[in-house]
């Protein structure tokens, strides 16, 4: 999702072992989390949500966290959030594939749109 800067209300970043976080927050919900190359100026980075994010983030990279406790924002088509609510719902150090996420969702040849959704 692209993110204009006049929708975003909080922006901080979070280096991790895998790479640069990007957490972007708006009206009390996390937008976006996303790998970027670069950073940006923070925007509002005291943001109370914003900085829940970034320390469960930072738990999680730690080894310390194994489920995110976040108030979300998802915007998507209604196939998106169904497969996006089918990922929340494997446990922690499990895996699943394109595959068996589209056939719990009832439409096993939508994997390519699942993988998309990803």
């Amino acid at each position: 999702m692209n993110v204009g800067e006049k929708q975003i209300v909080a922006r901080d970043y979070l280096e991790t072992p895998i790479g640069l976080l990007e957490v972007t927050v708006r009206e009390g919900r996390v937008i976006g989390v996303h790998f970027v190359e670069e950073r940006e100026e923070p925007l509002q980075p005291e943001d109370p949500v914003l900085q829940q994010a970034l320390r469960q983030l930072a738990e999680y990279f730690g080894g310390e966290r194994r489920e995110f406790r976040l108030p979300l924002e998802l915007r998507g088509t209604a196939f998106q959030k169904k497969v996006w609510n089918e990922l929340r719902r494997i446990p922690f150090g499990t895996t699943r594939s394109y595959v068996q996420v589209a056939a719990v969702l009832g439409n096993p040849r939508a994997v390519r749109a699942v993988g998309a959704a990803n």
